[in-house]
């Protein structure tokens, strides 16, 4: 009979963490996912924002992303941000190149940021998963 109760507890918590993380492949679908609306609502601030802040509402995307997907999820909604930040709201618009050589460190600080969220959300996963 405890044998039994433990049981139902290790599927009952494991039922509870499931509801509330993704699979590592549902969890890039919907870190690229984050990442086109996080690009698309920035695009709609462009006339308010400009090139300032290139990159505000990415970082939504990668804490989100790592929280329910874990540390390749995050990683990949950095990655993605990261080159959607580039491209479309950096100097010259829809393009990879780099007018000021200050851009590079902004990018930089963005993409170690990022990886930075990304393995603490993956702990934190891994943590609530255990």
């Amino acid at each position: 009979s405890r044998s039994m109760n433990t049981v139902s507890a290790v599927d009952a918590s494991e039922a509870q963490h499931s509801s509330t993380h993704l699979p590592v492949e549902w969890g890039c679908a919907v870190a690229a996912l984050l990442v086109l609306v996080a690009a698309l609502i920035r695009a709609a601030l462009t006339p308010v924002l400009g090139v300032e802040a290139p990159f505000a509402l990415f970082h939504l995307s990668i804490i989100v992303a790592a929280y329910y997907g874990g540390r390749a999820p995050g990683l990949l909604a950095t990655v993605l941000s990261a080159l959607f930040g580039w491209f479309l709201f950096f100097e010259p618009a829809y393009s990879l190149s780099v007018r000021d050589p200050v851009d590079w460190i902004r990018i930089g600080l963005f993409l170690a940021v990022g990886a930075g969220i990304s393995f603490f959300g993956g702990s934190v996963r891994r943590s609530a998963l255990e």
